[in-house]
């Protein structure tokens, strides 16, 4: 998985998700709406195909244990995905995405109109991000011993600050 910086979309692993969603999700409604719940569902469910995928032959005690390992610092790269969409959203108004045309081998902006989610949705995610932030987890840990660690729980409370200042209240 390649970085370049502490944000998702600005890593390998966190470009193919929003691909993924760009051309499985909002491709088919033409961009009109990313509904948070929905995606986060679509993006959990793409994260298990793919590790059932890579790891399939093997038993169900060595899949179960694939899943152990691999699930949790992929849900949580499609976590913060999520929440950098949304925080793009609600801090310029719109969303932008690229959509790549296979055929032409160009990349297109296209611009998401609205977002759907309600106030438990975004309770729920941030209550993610803040277990994200545990440093037990696997995002955690795997910035463990980065120079850059301070920057990325600094991007991680950022999305935390915009999501509850969403949801009313002082943030924590």
């Amino acid at each position: 998985m390649g970085s370049w910086g502490v944000t998702e979309r600005e890593s390998d692993y966190g470009l193919d998700l929003l691909g993924m969603v760009v051309d499985q999700k909002l491709k088919e409604i033409d961009f009109e709406y990313f509904n948070l719940p929905e995606i986060k569902e679509f993006l959990k469910q793409a994260i298990l195909d793919e590790i059932r995928q890579t790891n399939c032959g093997c038993s169900q005690e060595e899949l179960d244990c694939y899943i152990a390992v691999m699930f949790p610092p992929r849900y949580e790269s499609a976590i913060i995905l999520v929440a950098e969409c949304l925080v793009d959203y609600l801090t310029a108004g719109k969303l932008t995405v690229d959509l790549y045309d296979r055929v032409k081998h160009q990349l297109y902006p296209k611009e998401v109109k609205t977002f759907q989610y309600t106030q438990t949705d975004l309770k729920i995610l941030l209550d993610e991000l803040r277990q994200i932030l545990d440093p037990q987890s696997a995002s955690s840990q795997s910035w463990k011993g980065s120079a850059y660690k301070g920057n990325w729980e600094a991007h991680i409370q950022s999305l935390c600050t915009a999501i509850q200042l969403q949801i009313g209240g002082e943030a924590k």
